[in-house]
Order: C-alpha cells, then sequence, then structure tokens
C-alpha cells in the first residue's frame, strides 16, 4: 500500500491555518487502524517541510507496534476460544435432531411394526439404525474436527471425546424419541434440549466455575447435573481443552508451587469425569433403551371373562356363538399354515380399554372394543364396517399385536396366538390405514426391502418384486420416489406390500381411502381375485362405504362403538 493509498484509506486531512510558516492542522482518521495517528501525521508533516525546503527532501517512516503483553493475549486468546466452542457446540447440537425424526417417523406410521410382523427382529432393527446413525455422525463430526484442526484449535484428548460422544449421544436421542407423538415437535425440541445444555449450558457453567468466591461450587453441582446430557459432556469437554488454565487455577491453586506449566498438563487431565460418563452413558442409555422398547410394545395376557351384551341380532348373536365353540380339528407344529380349521382367524370375547390421564383429572377408562365375535374362514372377505372411533383399526391392532387386548383370546388356523405370534406373523399381510412407506425411497425399493424381510430368496425377489408391480399396475412408477406419488397410488403400494409372497391372511385397513373413482374399481377388482377366484387367502378388510363392502366381502359386521349390531 503507497503513502496515496493511506491516504484515502484514513478517510482526510484539514489545513487549519498557514501563516508565516506556522501550520496549524487536523487530522481526521480511522480509530479502528491503529497506524492511523502515525501514517497520517508522517504523510502531513512530510508535505509541508516539502513544501518549505523543496521536493528534494525525502523523509521515511518506519512503523512497528509494540508487543502484546500478556494480558492482552490471553484475553484475546479466551475470546477466539469461547466464540470456536460456541459453532462447534452448536454444530455438535444439530445432529441428534436428524437421528430423531426417522425414528419417530417409523413409529407413528406404523413401518416400524410392518417390518416387525413381515419378520423383522427387533433387537436387529436397532442395531442397522445404530451402525448407520454412527456412521453419519463420524463423518459429519469428522469434518468439524478437521476443520478444527486446520484451524490449529485442535487439542489433545479431543479425539477420544469424538468416539465416544456417537454412541452415547445416538442412544440418547433413541430414548428420547419416544417422548414424541410428532416428528415436528421432535426435532425441535431435541435441537433446543442440545443447544441449551449442550451448548449454554457448557460455557454458562465455566464462566460460573471462573468468577467468583461462591459460584465455583454452584457451577460443579450443575456440571456434575447437566452430564446427563451426551451434548454437554463433549461441548464442555472442548471448553476445558482450550480454556484448562483458567480451570487449573481455579481447582488446584496449590500445585503451581510445585509444578511447571508442562507438567501440570501432563498430570491433571480435566476431561477424565467427562471420559467416565460418556462411557457410562454408552452402557446405561443402551440397557434403557432396549427395557423402553420390551415395555412400550408389550404384550400382556389378555383375561378370559364373559362380557354380558345386549345385543338382540340374530345373526350377531350366532356368530358370537359360533366364534366361543369352534375348536381346531387337527394341528401341526411343524407346519402350522397347513393346519386344518373351520376358521383362519377367530376373535372371540376381544375387548380393549385404554386408560386416559391427566394432570388434573380422574382417570377414565375409554372402551375402544366393546365385544368383538368373529370367524373368517379361509377364502372368505369378511368386511368391519364402521364410522370413525368404530374399532375397525383397533381390532387390527389387536390382531398384530401392536398391542394386547383388555379381554379375549385370538386364534389363527385354531392356535392361541399369544405365545406363538412370532410364528403366525409371517402368514399375515398387513396394510395400514396411513401407509407404511418409505417416501425417500422408489417403489421397486419398498417392495424390495420388504420382499428381503419376509426372508425372499435373492434368486426370486427380482421377479416377484416386478410381478407385483405389474399386478398393481406400479409400471410406470417403478423408479418414481415414493414421496410423489398421489394418494391413490401410495395406497396401492401397500396393498402390493401386504400382498407379497400370498399370506394366508390379510389384513387391509381402508384400502380404497383418498383413491379417484377408477383405481378404486381397479383396487376392488385385485381383492376380488384374491378372495374369491384364487381362495387361498382369507381377507378382513375395514371400509366406511356399504358399497365397497357389499361388492366385495361375503359376509359384514356393522361396528358401533366397538360392537357388532
Amino acid at each position: 500500500m503507497t503513502e496515496d493509498d493511506y491516504v484515502g484509506y484514513f478517510e482526510a486531512l484539514l489545513m487549519l491555518k498557514e501563516e508565516n510558516y506556522n501550520y496549524e492542522f487536523a487530522v481526521a482518521i480511522n480509530s479502528r487502524v491503529r497506524v492511523g495517528p502515525a501514517i497520517y501525521t508522517y504523510y502531513f508533516l512530510k508535505q509541508i517541510i516539502q513544501k518549505a525546503f523543496g521536493k528534494k527532501i525525502n523523509i521515511d517512516c518506519t512503523y512497528y507496534p509494540m508487543p502484546l503483553t500478556s494480558e492482552f493475549k490471553q484475553r484475546s486468546d479466551l475470546t477466539s476460544n469461547s466464540v470456536v466452542v460456541l459453532f462447534v457446540a452448536t454444530a455438535v447440537s444439530l445432529i441428534p435432531s436428524s437421528f430423531v425424526t426417522t425414528i419417530v417417523t417409523e413409529r407413528l406410521n406404523n413401518s416400524k411394526h410392518l417390518m416387525k410382523i413381515s419378520g423383522m427382529n427387533t433387537t436387529a432393527y436397532w442395531i442397522v439404525n445404530y451402525i448407520f446413525e454412527l456412521a453419519k455422525y463420524y463423518f459429519t463430526c469428522g469434518v468439524c474436527i478437521f476443520l478444527i484442526w486446520l484451524f490449529d484449535y485442535y487439542r489433545k484428548y479431543l479425539s477420544i471425546l469424538y468416539v465416544l460422544y456417537g454412541p452415547a449421544m445416538v442412544s440418547n436421542t433413541y430414548i428420547l424419541s419416544f417422548l414424541f407423538s410428532k416428528e415436528s415437535s421432535a426435532q425441535n425440541i431435541v435441537i433446543l434440549l442440545n443447544f441449551l445444555i449442550g451448548t449454554l449450558g457448557s460455557t454458562v457453567i465455566l464462566m460460573l466455575r471462573g468468577f467468583g468466591s461462591k459460584t465455583p461450587t454452584l457451577g460443579k453441582f450443575f456440571e456434575y447435573i447437566f452430564a446427563f446430557m451426551p451434548n454437554f459432556c463433549f461441548n464442555f469437554g472442548y471448553n476445558l481443552l482450550l480454556n484448562r488454565i483458567l480451570i487449573y487455577v481455579i481447582d488446584y491453586e496449590f500445585i503451581w508451587m510445585f509444578f511447571s506449566y508442562n507438567e501440570v498438563i501432563k498430570r491433571f487431565n480435566l476431561l477424565l469425569s467427562m471420559i467416565i460418563y460418556l462411557v457410562l452413558e454408552i452402557i446405561i442409555y443402551t440397557i434403557i433403551l432396549f427395557i423402553i422398547e420390551s415395555k412400550y410394545y408389550n404384550y400382556t395376557k389378555p383375561k378370559d371373562e364373559i362380557i354380558p351384551t345386549d345385543i338382540q341380532d340374530e345373526l350377531v348373536l350366532k356368530e358370537i356363538e359360533r366364534a366361543n365353540n369352534s375348536e381346531v380339528k387337527i394341528y401341526n407344529e411343524n407346519d402350522i399354515s397347513n393346519n386344518y380349521n373351520e376358521y383362519t382367524v377367530r376373535l372371540k370375547k376381544i375387548r380393549k380399554e385404554f386408560i386416559k390421564t391427566g394432570c388434573c383429572q380422574k382417570q377414565e377408562i375409554i372402551v375402544a372394543i366393546k365385544n368383538l365375535n368373529f370367524c373368517v374362514e379361509q377364502g372368505e372377505c369378511f368386511g368391519l364396517l364402521g364410522l370413525n372411533g368404530a374399532g375397525k383399526t383397533s381390532t387390527f391392532k389387536c390382531i398384530t399385536q401392536e398391542f394386547s387386548p383388555t379381554n379375549g383370546t385370538i386364534y389363527i388356523n385354531g392356535q392361541d396366538t399369544y405365545n406363538n405370534f412370532d410364528q403366525f406373523k409371517m402368514l399375515i399381510g398387513y396394510c395400514p390405514q396411513y401407509g407404511a412407506i418409505f417416501e425417500y425411497m422408489t417403489v421397486y425399493e419398498n417392495l424390495e426391502f420388504y420382499a428381503r424381510i419376509k426372508g425372499v430368496k435373492i434368486i426370486y425377489l427380482e421377479k416377484i418384486v416386478n410381478a407385483m408391480i405389474k399386478e398393481m399396475a406400479l409400471d410406470e412408477y417403478i423408479k418414481k420416489i415414493t414421496g410423489n406419488l398421489s394418494g391413490g397410488n401410495k395406497r396401492k403400494l401397500s396393498v402390493a406390500i401386504s400382498l407379497l409372497c400370498n399370506p394366508q391372511i390379510i389384513l387391509l385397513d381402508e384400502p380404497s381411502t383418498g383413491m379417484d373413482p377408477e383405481a378404486r374399481r381397479f383396487m376392488w377388482s385385485i381383492i376380488h381375485k384374491i378372495s374369491k377366484i384364487g381362495k387361498k387367502s382369507s381377507v378382513i378388510m375395514t371400509t366406511h362405504s356399504m358399497d365397497e363392502a357389499e361388492t366385495l366381502c361375503k359376509r359384514m359386521g356393522i361396528m358401533v362403538n366397538g360392537e357388532f349390531v
């Protein structure tokens, strides 16, 4: 930069008075630049001298700043470290939000339950998700660590926090996912929780420990409280690494009389407590996750009590008698799909109660299914007709063991499903009320995924999937992302998933919802073909439409308030 450049850069020179070689002038400078006063004064004095004695006289100016004091340097480092910690902590706080949304969505749209019915092992589900989320974390956070190293803010032992934080954070996030019933609220609250406790909490606690006579004890107290969050352990640990001298002076005043700075760093590792916390969190949160999973889907044995009924309809009473008096004829444990019985599915005295609780309210018992009894023969299409809230979907959830009925017994091929459902679930094809599909996968990939879970061999996989796509007239959408399909085509895909591998029992929960008349007629033809022409599968379907029920169903029951009328 030349002298003329400095003049333009540092604003203006003002000549106030010039008389008999007496000059008065003012310099308008940019105060943000420390070299401004010296450079400007030099430039103006040079012009005055050259005016008096000629241009031949040349004056050089040398500027060199005074070295920074140790106090100023420490203050500058502390400010820079705080800014770096804030940015790193914010980035790390955003990572768990991407994990929780997937888990919550799969639980709410029944895709997780559908995977379990299709043959997926619950432990395998969590392990696969765990590995995938860890891979995402190590890559994302690894880029962040690389940037830290690139700008010389990497500290020894940070790699330990990097390795341990991942498993602890994933387990903690999975546990939090059970608290939410909406994907959006799960994402927002997890971000907020990690930001408040991990990002702001770690900074505030370091300030409490560094200032005042009473605040260090308070800071330590909250440090142990907040350490239950893995995000706090990572951020606070990194904060300690960058500002460790401050903590050494506070916690270990006596050591400065005996050890040099380097010896102190080697002998006292402040990360030990955070490392121990993270290791314990990995173990404890993983155990808690499997306990919650087992309790959340705990299928308790229903009661077997006689439920009085005031139903007068002769056909309904006859169905109740038939459901309560049928017994298995032949039972073969080695081939449960070929057991001879009058009925493929039989529901006997089914009742489901939910307990509604509130902080200021008494417990209220809500009866979803009052007293349901019916039988379905092989090759029969049985319809459950009723309005919203009649108990149709709750009936399907009892059959598929999404939750257990309060009372009654469910039989498949004449056998109680309470203890044997793992054997019978492979006989069931289920289309939930809300499509349990992966909207970020293509039509083909969705069908391939569920076919693999059902155990289809690789050599038959492509043939079976393509046949199902052709059967449901989804050929033109085979490579299309499912999320971009219309509502009718999404329902077609959900039904296609339930029909994979020709299951003996097909449960269709409002299969034609959201379809236009032409697509609805097409769906009816598919269901008619399965139940009446092939007569290999028993179909139970729910519907709001009397027209649909009369067209497709051999028999149907009209449900009102959880029972047939």
